[in-house]
């Protein structure tokens, strides 16, 4: 964590077991150290972690990191990770390319915010056939299910396929800075890292084409 921070922070009785933990690792003065795992390929802390913590929460505490992101990060390696048919890809096009106006319209669309939006968003490429609120999204849906029945693969295979692919450019982004935490598709540090160079870099060795963006800057 960084240094100095305060302790004074408005939590919900929800997150309270989360800033308990911060609490008592600050005061008795113990170091924050992750130990990663992969399940089956993305990786995961063994244990507590600010991986866990809610954002609002982590960036309170850790204020001198920067936050990068890939951006739509799962449904952009499915895209190019996989045969489609035209109509599918041209109807996640939209969504994969323009996502902050995407969501916008979804949201609309729906009625619904843009952060319940984005979890329906997120849930359909594993196989959720509920209806979303929105004609659009409810297209893409039933695209994917067809996709998941002649491609014979199960949402579960999907995840991993997908998730092998996220840890390889994730472990391109981060091998030439220091990084103090991994965040599944992104990643925090206190360095301000050359994003286009990035980009090309995890091109070149994944044959992905994905957009950083950094969510928060120090």
């Amino acid at each position: 964590l960084d240094n100095n921070v305060s302790l004074s922070y408005s939590y919900t009785l929800r997150h309270k077991h989360f800033y308990d933990w911060i609490k008592s690792k600050i005061e008795r003065q113990e170091t924050f150290k992750d130990h990663y795992v992969r399940r089956p390929h993305r990786l995961y802390t063994r244990g507590m972690s600010m991986q866990y913590v809610p954002s609002e929460m982590r960036n309170h505490f850790m204020p001198n990191h920067n936050d990068y992101d890939f951006q739509n990060c799962h449904w952009s390696i499915f895209a190019q990770k996989n045969k489609l048919s035209d109509e599918y890809a041209n109807a996640i096009k939209p969504m994969i390319d323009e996502p902050i106006d995407f969501m916008k319209y979804i949201s609309k669309e729906s009625g619904a915010d843009v952060k319940t939006m984005k979890t329906k968003r997120n849930a359909i490429i594993y196989g959720d056939r509920r209806g979303t609120g929105s004609k659009t999204l409810n297209n893409i849906r039933n695209l994917h299910q067809e996709w998941l029945f002649d491609e014979q693969k199960q949402p579960s295979v999907l995840f991993s396929d997908i998730t092998y692919w996220e840890t390889k450019a994730l472990e391109q982004s981060v091998s030439e800075c220091n990084v103090d935490l991994l965040m599944y598709d992104g990643f925090m540090t206190k360095e301000k890292i050359d994003i286009v160079d990035t980009q090309q870099r995890i091109k070149q060795h994944t044959g992905l084409d994905l957009t950083i963006v950094c969510k928060r800057a120090a």
